[in-house]
């Protein structure tokens, strides 16, 4: 195909995703939300899609049913884009570590395989193109008692993702086609909800590419690739892609007591040379708050993980009830795992300090609107009178095709998330209060 035809051709498989993003919503419950400013005359609403599936099959059946032309659509964008052509000793692998390490999930990427009548190893093919433009360069805060007022506990996250070729970035794009809401204001969100689970609230693309918000306990989650140094020694070894492992604790753990203990014993996959490296995130560092006032940062390879608490002073040299994480391993020593150094990663090094001078400086009297002003602060960076890529709130430049796609801060004890859409130095953080749904 023709460079000129192969453009045409993507620009019309989005005008159609466009177009079906205009569409009413199917098999959803719709709850009040009170957006934190002012936006509409009437009272917002929040559109929340929450099958109910008696096993991951089930579940993974019924979303492809109800999803099927939005992932035929995306399955011919992504072979499109020619990012996705794997063969078969690929597909060999990732199908036979599901099998021995979660095979829960295969089954319901079964279900889904059925209900949208997409071959499983076209699914994987999708998975891989996701991979290559989600890019995951995102930054996080937590904050809790007595760093907090009112004995709060919070969870900032920013989700960075890489840019299409066009400028524009995919995942809230793709979210809006799966959401049917392209207008401006509080978007559908999804829920996973199987039997004999915990159900969790996520943005992105069911059971491909979810991103998890909270679960009905009031774990909160945030997450960050980490960066590696192939010149160095990676710490790679077999076991549960870290992207499920993240969703098993979702369904699984109600604390970040549980959390730490599930992390310590799993035997867990790095390798910097698989072929979904970037979408598993194989040396993912995770976030994680709780009702309690827990906070937890795991950073972790194949052999290695540090379990750092708010209350790890003596880890972090920090004030207590403040944790904080970017791009590389701030921990575990780099050389045991592969990690960049901090000083290899300019643009990971500064923004980490300035979320702990910010931190620090607002330590005793972290509040929500502190925790939004972190998330959209422009005060360190390279240049500190302008917004740029080693900003907190990350603008792209030709040299960092990445932007600041989602922002959320989840608010555990009131089961409640704030979240943008959007950039959020110009985004609106919109409340979306899960009690109502949680406590049936």
């Amino acid at each position: 195909m023709k460079p000129v035809n192969k453009k045409c051709m993507v620009l019309f498989t989005i005008v159609l995703f466009l177009i079906l993003a205009i569409a009413p919503g199917i098999n959803s419950k719709t709850i009040p939300v009170e957006p934190t400013k002012t936006f509409f005359k009437d009272k917002s609403e929040l559109t929340v899609n929450c099958l109910v599936a008696s096993s991951p099959y089930d579940y993974g059946l019924k979303i492809g049913r109800q999803f099927r032309l939005q992932y035929k659509l995306l399955d011919i964008l992504a072979h499109l884009l020619n990012k996705a052509s794997i063969n078969e000793r690929d597909i060999e692998k990732q199908i036979s570590s599901l099998e021995k390490y979660c095979p829960d999930f295969l089954e319901e990427l079964k279900g889904l395989s059925q209900g949208c009548n997409i071959k499983i190893e076209r699914l994987l093919s999708i998975q891989k193109f996701l991979s290559y433009y989600m890019g995951r360069h995102c930054s996080v805060s937590l904050s809790t008692s007595p760093a907090t007022k009112n004995n709060q506990t919070f969870l900032a996250q920013n989700w960075d993702v890489d840019l299409l070729p066009f400028g524009l970035p995919i995942l809230p794009l793709i979210h809006r086609w799966f959401s049917y809401r392209l207008r401006i204001g509080p978007k559908p969100l999804f829920i996973h909800n199987v039997k004999n689970h915990y159900r969790y609230v996520h943005i992105g693309i069911p059971i491909l590419y979810e991103i998890f918000l909270i679960n009905e306990k009031g774990l909160g989650f945030g997450a960050m690739i980490t960066t590696l140094n192939e010149t160095r020694y990676n710490d790679e070894g077999d076991g549960i892609p870290t992207y499920f492992l993240e969703r098993k604790t979702m369904m699984t753990c109600k604390n970040v007591s549980e959390v730490a203990n599930l992390w310590r014993n799993s035997e867990r996959l790095s390798d910097s040379d698989h072929w979904l490296s970037v979408y598993y995130a194989d040396f993912d560092t995770t976030a994680w708050c709780d009702r309690d006032g827990g906070i937890l940062i795991i950073e972790q390879s194949h052999n290695h993980i540090a379990t750092v608490f708010g209350n790890s002073t003596d880890i972090t040299n920090a004030s207590e009830g403040i944790l904080w994480h970017c791009l590389h391993h701030q921990w575990l020593d780099p050389n045991l795992t592969g990690s960049e150094y901090s000083w290899e990663m300019s643009t990971s090094d500064i923004r980490t300090n300035r979320i702990r001078e910010l931190l620090e400086e607002n330590h005793g009297n972290i509040t929500l609107d502190v925790c939004k002003g972190i998330c959209r602060d422009h005060g360190g960076g390279f240049d500190p009178d302008n917004p740029d890529p080693a900003d907190i709130c990350w603008h792209p430049n030709k040299d960092h095709p990445t932007v600041t796609a989602f922002s959320w801060i989840v608010q555990p004890k009131n089961l409640t998330v704030y979240l943008t859409h959007r950039i959020p130095c110009r985004g609106i953080y919109w409340r979306y209060d899960f009690s109502k749904i949680f406590e049936n």
